[in-house]
């Protein structure tokens, strides 16, 4: 029987539970992981030798059966030395893509040839060209629409549309799927629409709407549930996909914190785990690995992720990398933060992040970036906390276009209503248009306001990183914030004696060590008072010696008391707004947040959010 990934007849264990699964965990590399999903059954059940030998063995076969019939290598002969051969020898590999072509061309067969192509892009994809792939990929869409066959062009838009998430072009994807889509509905005992819809899910899931993914997925779990197990259709595929959305269901609940359901989904994956190879049963302690950790169960999540790779020890880069995060993540759990770090660190040195990747890898550099901080090497965790940045804006890029993809298509849809709708009722026909365009305009209003949250917040928490690499690199904590007024109180010509001078600052220095200004009473008259001057001769020096009134002397205290207070101190961060202006001496929490805002330009909560973010 012929193999083939994209129509989803059949797909090799290890191609299936390992890479498309990628999807549920937070290295979120999805283009790779979506892409090695739609290739042929590149990766062989048995191991590297026996299968060189096995392969060797049925190609001497194929050429004596050749000898004696007049024949030529047949399909699955060469289907399996190009499995075997991308794994050791990738020129060898694309030898017998070649051979696949020509035999198919030769034999006028467009769904070999069409095997070929998606043969060919596999291999492309597997080597992280992507550029070259894109090209590889228009072309192979030419082919298929000249080709006339609707199951081969759906295919192709499938393919295509895979290919544009690996250029982290989601809206291209989107317009790929939803024409795989149309052209599934009218192709009977086609499984297209269901792949389709799967990678539809997963951009959803980008995007942040785990519900509407969930829907999407109930209906594929429903759909092969009741589909009729035959020939092509065979109990251990059937519990392998079966599984495989289980596992993705999961995935949601987590992210939503439903973790009791969850937990029914892993029950669903284990009745079925008798019927599917290792590699597949995996799938299932990936999912309880991944639940155990985000319960905080660290040394399980380490246990079940160990016994999950064991089952199917990774074969790719990314699955390895993958692997590094699950035991790195664990062991940052555990506070064994040099191990964390040896694990992380080797990871990321050993694979080769892309452009294409790097907004996939926030996650990855937070890991690194926090063991790093643990363990007292703040320049390596700024450089990964940067990278974190640069990472979640670059994600976030991604999610806000896959939204007003979404957004465009389901305006595309409302718009076919309105039109049946204005055929039907021509009399509504202006209350229809008026509808219409409030609609238009609040999806536009919506899209305005979602995209300026980004922006403030994307300045904000570049502010936070500045702020917060001041406060590591301060020599005096009590001058972080050191404002200067450009009118000052006192402006007599009074001349202050360098003896009362030095009086005074001597005065202000121990109240300063004894956090006076952190009293409500903390007035120019009672500092003056503590420190047996007047207020005049107060006022004089502070503006002579530090450039600003009083007013501005004290709040810059009590601004730098509290970034560092709340840096350090997790308890104080636990406060309510209105709490902490009163520990600092104000009033009100207005005028805290006022003036924390006016030296930081950020409102007290976001630092704080930040602080505990780290």
């Amino acid at each position: 029987m012929e193999t083939n990934g994209l129509q989803g007849k059949s797909s090799s264990p290890k191609e299936i539970s390992l890479l498309k699964i990628i999807v549920a965990h937070k290295v979120k590399l999805f283009w790779v992981t979506i892409i090695f999903t739609s290739v042929k059954n590149f990766v062989s059940i048995c191991k590297v030798f026996g299968s060189v030998l096995y392969v060797t063995l049925l190609l001497l076969f194929s050429g004596f059966a050749s000898a004696q019939n007049g024949g030529a290598i047949s399909y699955k002969a060469m289907q399996d030395s190009i499995s075997v051969y991308q794994k050791i020898n990738i020129s060898k590999s694309k030898y017998w893509v070649d051979r696949y072509f020509e035999k198919a061309r030769k034999d006028n067969n467009v769904k070999e040839e069409r095997n070929a192509w998606e043969y060919a892009i596999g291999l492309t994809f597997f080597e992280k060209k992507i550029s070259k792939a894109a090209r590889q990929v228009e072309d192979y869409f030419s082919w298929a629409k000249a080709s006339g066959d609707k199951e081969i062009i759906a295919g192709a838009y499938l393919l295509r549309g895979k290919s544009k998430m690996a250029e982290t072009d989601l809206k291209a994807s989107l317009d790929n799927l939803y024409k795989c889509l149309e052209l599934a509905k009218t192709i009977e005992g086609s499984d297209l629409k269901e792949y389709a819809l799967s990678t539809i899910s997963s951009i959803l899931q980008i995007t942040g709407d785990d519900v509407k993914a969930n829907e999407i997925r109930h209906e594929m779990l429903a759909y092969f549930t009741d589909k009729k197990i035959d020939s092509s259709y065979t109990k251990e595929l059937k519990s392998s996909r079966i599984i495989y959305v289980n596992a993705s269901l999961a995935i949601s609940y987590r992210k939503r914190n439903l973790m009791d359901s969850a937990a029914i989904c892993e029950e669903n994956m284990k009745k079925h785990l008798k019927f599917v190879d290792k590699c597949t049963q995996s799938v299932y302690y990936l999912s309880k690995a991944e639940r155990a950790y985000d319960e905080k169960r660290f040394a399980d999540a380490r246990s079940l992720f160990k016994k999950s790779h064991d089952m199917c020890p990774a074969e790719y880069p990314l699955t390895q990398l993958n692997y590094d995060y699950q035991i790195g993540k664990s062991e940052l759990g555990l506070k064994n933060y040099q191990e964390a770090i040896r694990i992380l660190q080797s990871g990321i040195d050993s694979y080769k992040v892309l452009p294409e990747e790097e907004g996939y890898m926030d996650d990855y550099y937070k890991l690194l970036a926090n063991a790093y901080k643990e363990t007292g090497q703040l320049e390596k965790a700024n450089f990964y906390f940067e990278k974190y940045i640069v990472s979640s804006s670059e994600f976030s890029k991604l999610k806000s276009a896959a939204s007003q993809a979404f957004r465009e298509k389901e305006m595309k849809e409302f718009n076919l209503e309105l039109r049946l709708l204005e055929n039907e009722k021509k009399e509504q026909k202006n209350l229809l248009q008026l509808i219409l365009i409030l609609g238009t305009l609040l999806v536009l209003l919506l899209l305005a306001l979602l995209l300026n949250f980004y922006r403030i917040r994307k300045r904000n928490e570049l502010r936070f990183q500045k702020l917060l690499a001041k406060l590591n690199n301060a020599q005096n904590q009590k001058k972080i914030i050191d404002s200067k007024d450009q009118e000052l109180e006192e402006n007599t010509s009074t001349e202050v004696s360098s003896e009362i001078t030095n009086q005074i600052l001597e005065g202000l220095r121990e109240l300063e060590r004894k956090n006076f200004f952190l009293n409500p009473d903390c007035s120019s008259y009672n500092v003056a008072k503590k420190i047996k001057t007047n207020t005049s001769y107060l006022s004089k020096v502070i503006n002579q010696e530090f450039q600003k009134n009083f007013n501005t002397y004290i709040n810059d205290l009590r601004i730098n008391y509290a970034m560092v207070q709340l840096k350090e101190d997790r308890r104080f961060r636990s406060f309510s707004i209105q709490s902490i202006a009163e520990e600092l001496g104000y009033k009100s929490a207005d005028s805290f947040t006022k003036y924390f805002k006016l030296h930081t330009g950020l409102n007290p909560s976001f630092y704080i959010k930040q602080l505990n973010s780290l």
